[in-house]
């Protein structure tokens, strides 16, 4: 799609149109708190926005922020229409200390950014992966369509798409980086949103907005820097799930009003990341069922089975076409030999949850004996149960440990919102002992902080032979330790994206793929030259083809250009055979070849 700034505000108008039309139209009898509702509107009309494109996509209509925007501004002035004919208006309050929090994280995030893009904004990314989520990203504004696992890639290309305009040609990675980091911004948002109902004095606000830094600073920061984005977008569709089907129970939002969001965001979920979206659809159906049982009324009923179509039905059908037949029939996989592969991921059994574990099972064990469950408990419980299974399936060597400790990821996020209510709970009846457990928490914090254990080991007394303290923190410490890196390392040279631009500029319109061919020492380059061009490397990777293999592909002409990096074996091994071609462009880092007329 061209850049185009009245487009891209027509854009934004009509989504902040249509998530103030959802705002104002009567959720619930009840003055709610603004802020937490603007979060969890948003997160609904981008899950709209996910189903509109789909449905865009399967009757061959463009997908972008102008057919986007279009529905957006139908949609909210369908949703004007009423409210100003019926004039049921929801009412809001207003606090300060929801103002503050959101303050905190705006500028939080802005904080994160800066330490590791820098005021530039600069490309520094130290793995592969933003290079593939973003290549993921470009494909949908390039194609105009989505697939498969879609939704994170959709996000990040409508936010690409509004930032044409400043951001354009290879710089397009600067809109992906703000698409990022607005997702940062709503998984921190999305614990306070859970949890906010349940501030009840002024020491629930300073404590939940402790654990919120606490909960960030751990999976969710994790997931930042090793730029697993749809994970992190994928938990977060989890806690929305969660916040409504908490507000179902607590008879926040009407039954109707649950009813859409709850189908919104079943279809996020699993068009995130599908892995998540079985358990967290088994989580909203118990939470249905229980919700059911204390209305009074009969679990098995024809308008019961209605209620659940309305929610899943849609989901579901997305989940056969975008995963099923898109993914895994595409791919020619089974779900047992995805299970099965291997992959960099944050490996630690238990520790990092230790210090939240005694709250949550004060919390459980409460509400067990006075036989009251809730939508936290029962997220919870689930996905622990489906964790537990996991594990013995990864300890017959049935799954890989890749995909067991990816549920470590919204265990956290789980954990995180039943150990707040246990906190919040210990707070009114067992104070003392919350002051005891906290005190033994910031001591042995003191005790890795300051350094202190390491001076105890270094010392000739032999009182300890190793740090244990600092092993307790062991998610903490990884992720400070990446903080404290310098990030500008990873920048990449200005000379490679210039390789990528000419061949966007200059290239653009030949049919015949231009792949960068080096070999697997320099694939994090090849990744991004995909990402900014959109070309299709996959066939020519050189670390699944040797040159011989490469100059046969040549000879056949399936290719009519080649992009080279200069410090890469399979230019350097083989530099007398492509000297034998004419150079169209050449920089720094590599050249451009034309091996076919």
């Amino acid at each position: 799609m061209e850049a185009n700034i009245l487009i891209s505000i027509f854009f934004v108008a009509a989504c902040l149109s249509l998530t103030g039309s959802v705002l104002c139209t009567g959720r619930s009898n009840e003055k709610l708190s603004l802020i937490p509702e603007i979060v969890l509107c948003f997160l609904g009309v981008i899950s709209y926005g996910a189903l509109v494109s789909g449905v865009l996509s399967l009757i061959h209509i463009p997908v972008n922020i102008l057919s986007v925007g279009i529905v957006y501004l139908l949609t909210s002035s369908i949703f004007w229409f009423f409210l100003f004919q019926k004039k049921k208006w929801q009412s809001y309050q207003i606090g300060w200390f929801d103002l503050a929090v959101i303050v905190i994280i705006i500028i939080g995030t802005c904080m994160i950014a800066y330490r590791f893009y820098g005021k530039e904004m600069n490309l520094n990314y130290w793995t592969s992966d933003a290079a593939v989520h973003m290549l993921n990203a470009n494909e949908v504004v390039l194609t105009q369509k989505v697939s498969s696992m879609y939704f994170a890639p959709l996000y990040n290309a409508l936010v690409m798409e509004i930032f044409l305009p400043a951001f354009s040609g290879t710089m397009i990675y600067k809109g992906f980086m703000i698409a990022d980091c607005s997702m940062i911004m709503l998984e921190m948002a999305i614990l306070y949103v859970i949890i906010r109902p349940y501030f009840k004095k002024k020491a629930h606000m300073v404590i939940g907005m402790v654990l919120v830094g606490l909960y960030f600073a751990g999976y969710p920061l994790h997931s930042f820097i090793y730029t697993f984005n749809y994970w992190g977008v994928g938990v977060l569709t989890i806690g929305y799930l969660l916040a409504v089907s908490a507000r179902l129970f607590s008879d926040t939002i009407s039954k109707r009003q649950a009813t859409l969001e709850l189908m919104l965001g079943s279809y996020a979920v699993i068009t995130c990341y599908m892995m998540f979206a079985p358990f967290a659809y088994i989580a909203v159906l118990l939470c249905l069922i229980y919700y059911v049982k204390n209305q009074g009324r009969r679990i098995f009923s024809w308008s019961n089975v209605l209620w659940a179509l309305k929610i899943f039905l849609i989901p579901c059908l997305a989940g056969i076409y975008f995963c099923y037949i898109q993914f895994f029939m595409s791919q020619k996989l089974g779900v047992g030999t995805a299970l099965n592969e291997q992959g960099a991921i944050y490996r630690e059994l238990y520790v990092d949850f230790i210090w939240f574990v005694p709250f949550v099972l004060y919390f459980l064990i409460h509400s067990l004996r006075r036989k009251k469950i809730n939508a936290e408990l029962i997220f919870l419980c689930l996905f622990a149960a489906v964790e537990a299974a996991m594990f013995v399936l990864t300890w017959k060597g049935k799954i890989s440990s890749y995909y067991y400790y990816k549920m470590y990821y919204p265990l956290w996020l789980l954990v995180f919102v039943v150990a707040a209510r246990g906190i919040f709970l210990l707070l009114e009846e067992a104070k003392d002992f919350l002051i005891a457990c906290i005190s033994l928490y910031v001591g042995i914090f003191l005790l890795a902080a300051t350094g202190m254990e390491d001076k105890i080991v270094a010392s000739p007394a032999v009182l300890q032979l190793e740090n244990k303290s600092s092993k307790i923190f062991g998610l903490y410490a990884t992720n400070l330790n990446y903080i404290h890196t310098d990030w500008s390392q990873f920048e990449m040279n200005e000379h490679y994206p210039a390789l990528a631009a000419y061949v966007t500029e200059h290239l653009g319109g030949e049919k015949k793929p231009i792949p960068m061919i080096v070999d697997g020492s320099h694939y994090t380059f090849c990744y991004w030259y995909m990402a900014f061009t959109g070309q299709k490397c996959q066939p020519y990777y050189g670390w699944v083809n040797d040159i011989d293999e490469t100059k046969k592909l040549i000879s056949e002409k399936k290719m009519d250009y080649v992009v080279l990096l200069y410090h890469n074996s399979y230019y350097i091994d083989n530099q007398d055979y492509w000297e034998g071609f004419d150079t169209v462009y050449q920089n720094g880092a590599g050249v451009i070849k034309r091996v076919n007329d």
